[in-house]
């Protein structure tokens, strides 16, 4: 992490944002996007007493892959396993037992 690096911001308002980092202090970080608001150093979450309203993302394509496995593991939690065959199921189980091993 240093001063002038590419990042971008999440907000649950605006979605992401690409900005860069404009100053790193002993405890915050402050981008260029709106350098009024503070990001803990150690977790890159914004500083505010209502909770994490906004984050740095520090490598993108990272961030995508983990955002598309977590809504898989979820879809995959949340299926309906009563509609897949038995062949089918037999397949998931030996994936699944080859990763155990």
């Amino acid at each position: 992490m240093e001063k002038g690096q590419k990042v971008w911001i999440w907000s649950q308002y605006y979605g992401i944002q690409e900005t860069t980092i404009k100053s790193i202090g002993r405890k915050y970080i402050r981008v260029e996007l709106d350098e009024r608001i503070k990001y803990d150093i150690n977790t890159s979450h914004q500083i505010n007493s209502t909770g994490c309203g906004s984050y740095i993302i520090f490598n993108l394509e990272e961030y995508k892959k983990n955002v598309h496995y977590q809504k898989l593991r979820h879809k995959l939690r949340n299926y309906n396993w009563e509609k897949v065959d038995t062949n089918s199921l037999d397949k998931i189980k030996a994936i699944l037992e080859s990763r155990d091993k």
